[in-house]
């Protein structure tokens, strides 16, 4: 089994522990799209998952993030992926899920494959966008407008949106 074979198998298999929702519409996509939209989804679970983690200070919060940003930016390089891995996974509480220990342990895995690396900018952009908004929520006296479904709905129909026009496009 290749490595992107086996990615894929991972992200089937870890999907439906980390999201119910997202692992009943996600096989739903087209299949040259299905891989992008589970490795996003995942990207931002991990973020989610260090971003939630109460055993972290805010400090340390954001360290970890902006490692975890330089890793997904590729500049962190394979080593420094590992390294992260392996630190955050230390912190993580005991009211982390199982799931979502195994998520983190294994954020090395190369979940995009070869045809989705071009949704790499896409992927990021989503990224920053929901780490912003939890980022802002940490000041004190604010909010994270993430947390408002109207913006759930508008970033679900954005991806499924240029998911059609995209596969209109490949597909005819």
């Amino acid at each position: 089994m290749d490595s992107v074979s086996s990615d894929e198998v991972y992200q089937d298999q870890i999907l439906p522990h980390v999201s119910r929702t997202f692992a009943l519409t996600i096989p739903q996509l087209p299949e040259g799209l299905r891989s992008a939209v589970t490795c996003a989804y995942l990207l931002c679970r991990i973020a989610d998952t260090i971003e939630d983690e109460p055993a972290l200070s805010p400090a340390e919060t954001l360290a970890f993030l902006d490692r975890f940003k330089a890793v997904v930016a590729g500049s962190g390089g394979h080593g420094d992926a590992v390294q992260l891995a392996g630190e955050v996974e230390r912190r993580l509480s005991a009211r982390t899920l199982p799931a979502e220990r195994e998520l983190i342990a294994n954020m090395v895995r190369d979940n995009a494959g070869h045809d989705a690396r071009r949704f790499t900018p896409l992927v990021f952009s989503l990224f920053m966008f929901i780490l912003l908004g939890n980022l802002l929520g940490m000041i004190p006296y604010s909010f994270t407008f993430t947390s408002h479904i109207v913006v759930t709905f508008a970033m679900a129909a954005i991806v499924f949106i240029g998911v059609t026009l995209i596969g209109i496009a490949r597909h005819g």
